[in-house]
């Protein structure tokens, strides 16, 4: 019985822990402690010769159960893939999908091997050694284990968080210097999980922006910090902007403003939702008055008509449904066959063609 920490057992020849047939349960079930820092079994050697288990098992590397692979300080140790009794160092094709029972340690001339009774393990963080692999593994029982990596250069540092109900929520999050002086963060995951009082962007106010790309389009929400502007569209050229104090504005060509009843037209109209009571069809352009049969409805203005109220703003709408009624500012005017518009002219309804409009140099058109 050793109970220093400090000491050490030295046999020259064969030391017998366990019987072959207890020997991996007898590790696996933690019956081998001691009371130091490290909690665990520890070999050394300074040739090139594998410590082996009694009954032959070798503890070699996971893709090479021969015993040649070499165990580098702060590889984290896993399970054999090719053997059984066997440990192996986990390698960055393995640290995804493996999961680790312990840590390699030693020095240059020392290579060690490390198994951790408690299932927790920790290895040293070697500055600028793309192999080291730094975390805490929880395993959840029946449940896939993949390690949650924050890459910082080629360095891995990670804790798995999957539990014995779920699996790991974030599968990769990356901090990545794209040499221009700034920094960007990438992840790859299910969703994004926020606190549920405030999140705060851009704490700081600088001249930043925060956009969201859509299939189309790299910039479908922009908020420009600098400019204190909000932007839905393309971000450039076609899109509505709301600014600080609460202006809305509306850049590009053939730009409409829409609700329910109302709309502002591409060429600046004025319309309001009215229900086609023509009998027909609409056409765009043709003169209607209020209709006597139905609230909210319209017809079309009769051969000489005195009263008009607006112009249909498209065609196709059918009869007894809602279509759009110009009632001011601009819209496209439906003349009468062989009318042409001049400049300064009035416009009054046609005394030939119902629905249909004149055009007239009288000062002004008696009614």
């Amino acid at each position: 019985n050793v109970t220093d920490p400090d000491a050490k057992l030295e046999v020259v020849g064969t030391l017998h822990i366990s019987d072959a047939a207890t020997f991996d349960s007898t590790i696996g079930s933690g019956a081998i402690t001691s009371t130091g820092a490290i909690k665990g079994l520890k070999f050394h050697t300074t040739n090139a010769v594998l410590p082996a288990a009694s009954n032959g098992a070798a503890f070699g590397n996971g893709a090479d159960a021969s015993g040649t692979g070499a165990f580098a300080a702060g590889l984290s140790c896993i399970a054999s893939g090719t053997a059984s009794n066997a440990v192996g160092r986990e390698t960055q094709a393995t640290q995804l999908n493996a999961t680790a029972i312990g840590a390699f340690v030693g020095a240059t001339n020392n290579n060690s091997l490390i198994i951790a009774i408690a299932g927790i393990f920790s290895t040293a963080l070697a500055s600028g050694d793309p192999s080291v692999v730094v975390g805490i593994e929880r395993a959840g029982k029946g449940k896939t284990n993949n390690l949650s990596a924050i890459a910082v250069a080629s360095v891995a540092v990670g804790i798995d968080v999957s539990a014995t109900a779920e699996n790991t929520f974030i599968s990769g999050i990356g901090f990545t210097n794209n040499t221009t002086g700034t920094y960007q963060l990438g992840y790859e995951c299910e969703g994004l999980r926020f606190a549920l009082t405030e999140n705060v962007f851009n704490d700081g106010g600088l001249d930043l922006d925060f956009r969201i790309e859509s299939t189309g389009e790299d910039k479908l929400f922009l908020l420009d910090a600098g400019l204190d502007v909000i932007r839905m569209g393309d971000g450039d050229t076609n899109y509505t902007q709301i600014d600080a104090t609460g202006n809305i504005t509306q850049v590009g060509t053939g730009r409409t403003h829409e609700s329910e009843k109302f709309k502002l037209t591409a060429i600046g109209g004025y319309a309001i939702k009215l229900t086609n009571k023509t009998g027909s069809n609409t056409i765009q352009g043709q003169s209607v008055q209020a209709d006597t049969t139905a609230n909210d409805a319209v017809k079309l203005t009769g051969t000489d008509e005195e009263e008009c109220i607006g112009v249909f703003l498209d065609s196709g709408v059918a009869n007894n449904a809602e279509a759009w009624v110009v009632i001011n500012g601009i819209a496209d005017v439906a003349m009468e066959d062989n009318t042409t518009a001049t400049r300064g002219n009035w416009v009054r309804s046609s005394v030939t063609e119902a629905g249909y409009a004149d055009a007239t140099n009288a000062t002004p058109p008696s009614p």
